[in-house]
């Protein structure tokens, strides 16, 4: 089925989003299991936005996409030339904003700013 969004989300993002585990040793480990191929529209927009903290700041790019990105998460955006082999190479949002669900549907829009 397509959202009413899909056509429009022309590009693709990998992401990670980090977690703890606990290794076999009792250890806490934190590891990050790439998604990629993520639909999304990429848009090289610079942009005055509050950060988390309440500070403004500029962004460089907005990413719109149906998937939840958390702050703390990295993005690879690839047709930007992010190389997803290289964990330097990540982008982390600056601010993330969210629609609400549409009516009769229960898709939802994440605004990512980096």
């Amino acid at each position: 089925m397509t959202s009413f969004f899909s056509g429009n989300l022309i590009h693709t993002i990998t992401y990670a989003r980090p977690a703890t585990t606990v290794n076999a040793a009792g250890d806490p480990s934190t590891v990050a299991a790439q998604v990629p191929n993520v639909p999304a529209r990429v848009e090289g927009k610079r942009e005055l936005v509050r950060g988390p903290d309440g500070t403004e700041v500029v962004t460089e790019h907005k990413i719109m996409t149906e998937t939840e990105i958390k702050m703390g998460d990295r993005i690879w955006v690839p047709h930007l030339g992010d190389d997803v082999s290289k964990v330097g190479d990540a982008r982390h949002p600056v601010s993330i904003s969210s629609s609400e669900r549409l009516k009769g549907g229960g898709t939802r829009l994440y605004v990512v700013f980096l």
